[in-house]
């Protein structure tokens, strides 16, 4: 035991010091034209577990709506989230706010009561053969449970873009269950990559790695529309390395980049 938490431990440190020291030499003599057309090409806005690293257009809110099915259960999610700068460090920023989760089953209808919310940096934008970096805090907080501690997850993130029309994507995590602890702590990875159709299209695909809960594979459909509209129908496939249960899902999301843009 003591010697697994060791590792989770060892796990934990190394993920949070490569977030702490990341590349953050340069920041302020970005280029915002080629910083703007890196977010336009590598974000991600498809029914997937992808983190793209990318801030949203300054000042403009995003609005993200999620609908997925979830083994009997169907989940409903909403997002809101802002870039709140049009210059500087907190240009590539982007603060994100969950609204609780709503579950329905067979005859069970339940609102996640819990807070989350999360803080993105991308710390580096692709240029001169190096890739985009970036890092990215999220936690949840339960409201309904006095003296509970919140959940963690400590993101690193690697973007670049792949000749031919693609994207390639790395995620590693580190997340923790009920505040700060290594008994708690899992990890995992995700490597994905989209790819470029016609028709303002991409198809996204991708591997998820999860100490605690096996391997998913991913696809999803991003449609872009006019006025900042995204349609993303995804589906997805388990398997729990521990129990050998295999599940099938799938989901919607649609996103909205508003064009109007709040007060200076």
């Amino acid at each position: 035991m003591k010697k697994v938490c060791f590792e989770k431990c060892s796990y934990c440190t190394l993920l949070l010091m490569v977030l702490v020291f990341a590349p953050i030499i340069g920041i302020a003599q970005q280029h915002y034209a080629m910083q703007d057309s890196i977010t336009g090409y590598q974000t991600n806005n498809g029914y997937n577990s992808i983190i793209d690293g990318q801030p949203s257009t300054p000042k403009q809110p995003t609005f993200t709506i999620t609908a997925a099915k979830i083994g009997t259960e169907y989940q409903y999610e909403g997002n809101v989230g802002l870039s709140p700068s049009n210059h500087g460090f907190f240009r590539n920023s982007l603060f994100s706010f969950v609204v609780p989760s709503l579950n329905v089953g067979e005859g069970i209808t339940d609102l996640d009561k819990s807070v989350s919310g999360s803080w993105l940096q991308r710390w580096q934008y692709e240029h001169d053969g190096k890739p985009t970096i970036s890092s990215m805090i999220s936690f949840q907080l339960p409201y309904d449970q006095p003296g509970m501690k919140a959940n963690y997850v400590a993101t690193f993130i690697l973007t670049k873009n792949i000749k031919h029309g693609g994207v390639g994507y790395f995620n590693a995590y580190v997340k923790t269950k009920k505040g700060f602890s290594a008994y708690s702590a899992s990890y995992g990875g995700i490597f994905g990559y989209k790819l470029f159709l016609p028709k303002q299209k991409e198809l996204l695909v991708d591997l998820l790695c999860q100490s605690d809960n096996g391997i998913t594979i991913e696809a999803s459909l991003e449609i872009d529309l006019p006025k900042g509209w995204t349609v993303s129908p995804g589906l997805n496939y388990g398997w729990n390395t521990k129990t050998g249960v295999f599940t099938f899902g799938g989901g919607l999301l649609i996103f909205c980049q508003t064009s109007k843009r709040i007060r200076k």
